[in-house]
């Protein structure tokens, strides 16, 4: 099995002209999840809200910002291919 870092490095290595690739920390839902969460799950998230007091610099960041972030980068991408593809440019 790889690591992450791996297949980001055999990603990188294909010559992509664009690539985004995504490392939002600790992901957080709004909501509680139907399954509950695991006890160390719990024990993370207490720890990590009360760091985040002291330290503006978020340390997690909710499911649902993630999901817009990647629908706007998608965006940008079918419009620049459509741009390419059907104007030339």
């Amino acid at each position: 099995m790889k690591t992450k870092g791996e297949i980001e490095n055999e990603l990188r290595e294909i010559g992509f002209k664009r690539l985004s690739i995504f490392r939002p920390g600790n992901l957080r839902t709004r909501e509680e999840r139907d399954q509950g969460r695991r006890i160390g799950e719990e024990i993370v998230l207490k720890f990590i809200s009360v760091v985040e007091i002291v330290f503006p610099k978020k340390m997690s960041v909710y499911v649902d910002n993630v999901g817009r972030g990647n629908r706007e980068i998608f965006k940008r991408f079918l419009f620049d291919f459509f741009l390419i593809r059907h104007l030339n440019l």
